[in-house]
């Protein structure tokens, strides 16, 4: 019987050869039951042998020697290029980034984050130095460039936060922004609200682009006419939110609601009502889009149309290890459904007569 010579003694901890010798096996067959490799022919007596000898043996793998042997690292990069664009970015990062983070742990995977400054634009290559073994790409614009050529070169990319891209190493995860804007136009709807007003996000970010799609195929499906004039924006910034609402509270007649691309922008909208004496809901509803941690924080507090930031991280995470044991084909795309999440912003409306 093998005796495992424990560390406090100043000798080795318990190896493959160990286990090998107590089961009487090739530290070869060892290697192919806990690597866990499907083509490996052991028979089930053999391998639960081998498992019982490892508890026994209170074996703990060489996390940096199975990496080597296997050509892994174990970690996986994420990356976001816009996040100075996005000023209400950092909330919705941090529940992505747990997500991920809980994922990659739930199969011993490490997390490294890749920081560029805004005018850096690194390749590939920066990525594909062995320090991770995939990619998770938060939130890039349309016609971003790293995505594609990476899923060309064949590494492996999961992106959150917009569509995936062609390639059969790439995956994607997101809200159905276009179903957000749909949900956000039928709820104010149901609150008697006939001119519903949006101010869009840019025209180069598919979730605003998404959400302006959702708002006038609600309003379509409603019966009610899509108005040039009560679009206003391209914007995801607090400041430019507040333009935007000045602007579509001083037409005439004025609208009744303002759905915002994001919650920073409904801040804005909040701002301008306040300016222009416009009682919020009594006059005008105001719905934002996020959910973030700001809505509870205003007055009147912010309804918002949410989409489940972590549960989405996590799932990058999952089918991006999908995709390097192969156990996933590559341009996979998962859909989380928004939800609306009332608050005082917009309060039941009494229906117009006539």
């Amino acid at each position: 019987m093998v005796k495992r010579i424990t560390k406090e003694d100043g000798t080795r901890a318990a190896t493959m050869r160990d286990i090998a010798e107590l089961v009487g096996v090739s530290q070869a067959t060892v290697s192919y039951v806990l690597n866990a490799k499907k083509s490996a022919r052991v028979s089930l007596l053999t391998r639960q042998r081998i498992i019982e000898a490892a508890r026994r043996l209170e074996y703990r793998p060489n996390a940096i020697a199975r990496a080597m042997s296997m050509g892994r690292s174990r970690t996986i990069g994420v990356y976001q290029p816009h996040i100075a664009h996005w000023p209400l970015a950092g909330q919705w990062t941090m529940s992505v980034l747990q997500g991920i983070r809980e994922g990659l742990h739930a199969h011993h995977h490490h997390l490294l984050l890749f920081g560029y400054r805004q005018t850096d634009d690194p390749g590939p290559r920066a990525f594909m130095d062995g320090r991770v073994d995939g990619l998770i790409i938060l939130a890039p614009h349309l016609g971003d460039e790293l995505p594609r050529r990476l899923a060309a070169l064949g590494f492996p990319v999961a992106i959150v936060g917009a569509p995936g891209v062609p390639g059969l190493r790439s995956v994607a995860v997101d809200s159905d922004n276009v179903e957000g804007g749909r949900v956000a136009v039928r709820e104010l709807a149901a609150r008697g609200c006939r001119r519903i007003a949006h101010i869009s996000g840019p025209a180069n970010v598919p979730n605003a682009r998404d959400r302006l799609l959702g708002y006038r195929q609600a309003l379509a499906e409603l019966g009610m006419p899509y108005r040039e004039e009560l679009v206003r924006g391209g914007t995801f910034r607090e400041d430019l939110g507040r333009t935007a609402a000045l602007e579509l509270l001083a037409l005439k007649p004025r609208p009744d609601a303002l759905f915002a691309a994001n919650d920073l922008v409904a801040l804005g909208a909040l701002q301008a009502c306040a300016e222009a004496g416009v009682r919020v809901p009594e006059d005008v509803a105001v719905l934002g889009y996020d959910d973030s941690p700001v809505c509870d924080l205003v007055r009147p507090r912010l309804s918002s149309i949410a989409q489940p930031a972590a549960r989405m991280g996590r799932e990058a995470a999952e089918m991006l290890l999908s995709l390097l044991e192969e156990d996933l084909a590559g341009g996979a795309q998962r859909l989380f459904p928004p939800t609306f999440v009332e608050r005082e912003s917009t309060g039941v409306r009494a229906v117009a007569s006539g």
